[in-house]
């Protein structure tokens, strides 16, 4: 019989699960979970197969002659790895936040192929937002989907692996389950109760033969796309544009440079750019923080320059002003398709002298 869930720190402290903290070398880190596994042929239960992670690990698997369950909402996301693959991929819809389907997707992928040998746990999703706007709604909806549905795929799991006394569980975290970042703290508040899941976990399965596995990848390819755009702006190179910014952009939200109408397609954020220039002409700005999660990015920055051209009715005054930003993106296709900012527009206008500045008004 294994041990008790209480068995002393040391004990506790030899069943930590192991981890894989992420790093910029993509292809490395993103075939690391299953080819720590074993060398030879196995069968892999996959949530999220649609696209990220989940779509590269599922390839990966299947390209060494691995057999898996593949998972998504939408079944026919997977159509390319069926047509690929043929009987070695089992297609299934699944939903993390449906219960039942859960329990059936589990068991009628181990009725398929005989075992289930790995169990991947990546389906999830991001919620940006400071902890004083997001809603209780909201809350709950990312500590169900995060936790408590990866929960319920673990459970439904176990009995089989334990029944093999072998298997190998990988909770796909995020390296926002060991620091923190403003504008994420719900979505923290779901990884690091995975993380707290996955330790006690490893201790309560490890006589069974079962290991976990936390992954904890930090961004890759969108946090990328997301600076290449700053790099287009400080550069002058409006010509790249279309290059960065996926055809259906978009942008909402406070700026500083409000264009007419709605900011829609690449052409819309090149007025947006040429509006800065003419204003401030050394325009530059500052990424001072950046964090990537899916197909999201926020990025921190603070821009910079001389006030030469008309800026909210200002003429040029030949003063530097300063101002912060936050923008989300929202990449697709290995593009920018949105960018939601909130620009401090109370700052720059209290630099023009267009409101009262809050410090001189107190002194």
């Amino acid at each position: 019989m294994p041990d008790g869930p209480v068995a002393g720190l040391a004990a506790a402290e030899s069943r930590r699960p192991t981890r894989h903290q992420g790093s910029r070398a993509k292809s490395a880190a993103r075939k690391r979970a299953w080819r720590t596994t074993a060398s030879r042929r196995r069968c892999g239960f996959i949530t999220g197969t649609s696209k990220g992670f989940g779509r590269v690990w599922a390839e990966a698997a299947l390209q060494r002659g691995d057999k898996v369950v593949a998972t998504a909402r939408d079944p026919k996301s997977l159509d390319a790895l069926v047509g690929s693959h043929g009987k070695a991929v089992l297609p299934l819809a699944l939903d993390v936040t449906d219960a039942s389907a859960a329990f059936a997707a589990v068991q009628r992928g181990r009725d398929e192929f005989g075992r289930l040998d790995v169990v991947v746990n990546n389906a999830g999703y991001g919620l940006f937002g400071m902890v004083e706007e997001v809603t209780p709604e909201q809350a709950r909806a990312q500590m169900e989907t995060n936790f408590f549905r990866r929960s319920l795929v673990t459970k439904a799991a176990l009995p089989i692996l334990r029944e093999q006394r072998s298997g190998h569980i990988i909770q796909v975290s995020s390296i926002g389950g060991v620091h923190a970042f403003p504008m994420f703290g719900l979505y923290h508040a779901s990884k690091w109760t995975l993380e707290g899941l996955s330790q006690s976990l490893a201790a309560e399965v490890e006589g069974f033969g079962v290991k976990v596995t936390l992954v904890e990848p930090g961004g890759f390819d969108t946090e990328a796309i997301a600076l290449r755009l700053v790099e287009v702006f400080n550069g002058r190179r409006l010509d790249l544009l279309e290059d960065v910014l996926h055809p259906e952009f978009r942008g909402r939200g406070i700026s500083a440079f409000p264009p007419d109408g709605a900011e829609v397609g690449p052409g819309a954020r090149r007025k947006l750019y040429e509006m800065f220039y003419q204003a401030i002409p050394d325009a530059r700005a500052e990424v001072l923080d950046v964090v990537a999660e899916g197909d999201k990015v926020v990025l921190v920055d603070r821009f910079g320059g001389t006030h030469r051209g008309e800026l909210f009715g200002r003429p040029g005054t030949g003063d530097r002003i300063e101002w912060m930003a936050i923008h989300i993106y929202t990449i697709r296709d290995g593009k920018v398709l949105e960018d939601a900012v909130m620009t401090d527009a109370l700052a720059i206008m209290q630099q023009l002298g267009l409101v009262p500045s809050l410090t001189k008004a107190a002194g």
